[in-house]
């Protein structure tokens, strides 16, 4: 993939490392619809714009992998995931990187299950059309992810440490961010009782 096509490209980032300690279990794990979280989310990333789809794990990978092992995703290990998702986000763009043609990335979370296709192709297309370096979910009055960064944010993501997310970039840029309303991506599952709200809805 060479030149201008290749620069409008974007690939995705989809962070599975964490142990979900306040819910007390991996949420990757939860079931919904006869499938993990985990899985749901790279299905839907795969019918995405996006290309390649790298997964980072962490936390019980040998699970997250099985759930995996079918689907044309590229699976990286964050063996540091203990210290923070911004160790998980260097990893993921350390490997991105290597992939040279490609011109940005979108970072996703599994635990905003609301977010589907069109969602994430939202924020593909406002890239494509806009030529804004960041392209940011807009929901509860702020912004966050998924979130896409044009390659030049590169070395900010890696520059993460931490806990520190893609958010924190988001925030200290906001000139140079174009906005997609993304209510959806307001609910994310960070207890036991947002994942029962969540299957009972």
């Amino acid at each position: 993939m060479q030149g201008r096509d290749s620069e409008r490209q974007a690939s995705l980032l989809l962070l599975a490392a964490g142990n979900s300690q306040r819910l007390g279990r991996p949420k990757q794990l939860l079931m919904y619809q006869a499938e993990t979280l985990l899985r749901r989310a790279a299905r839907i990333v795969l019918a995405s714009l996006c290309h390649p789809i790298i997964v980072v794990l962490g936390a019980q990978a040998e699970k997250m992998q099985a759930e995996l092992k079918d689907l044309p995703v590229i699976t990286v290990f964050n063996g540091i995931w203990p210290t923070g998702m911004a160790s998980s986000i260097r990893i993921g763009i350390e490997h991105l990187i290597l992939q040279d043609e490609i011109g940005a990335v979108v970072v996703m979370l599994c635990d905003q299950p609301g977010v589907d296709v069109e969602a994430i192709n939202k924020l593909v297309i406002a890239y494509r059309t806009t030529n804004a370096p960041i392209v940011a979910a807009k929901y509860n009055g702020t912004h966050g992810v998924p979130a896409l960064f044009a390659r030049q944010f590169y070395p900010a993501l890696l520059a993460l440490t931490g806990s520190q997310g893609a958010k924190s970039i988001i925030l200290a840029h906001a000139a140079q961010l174009t906005e997609v309303s993304m209510p959806e991506a307001a609910f994310d599952i960070d207890m036991l009782a947002d994942y029962e709200r969540f299957v009972e809805d």
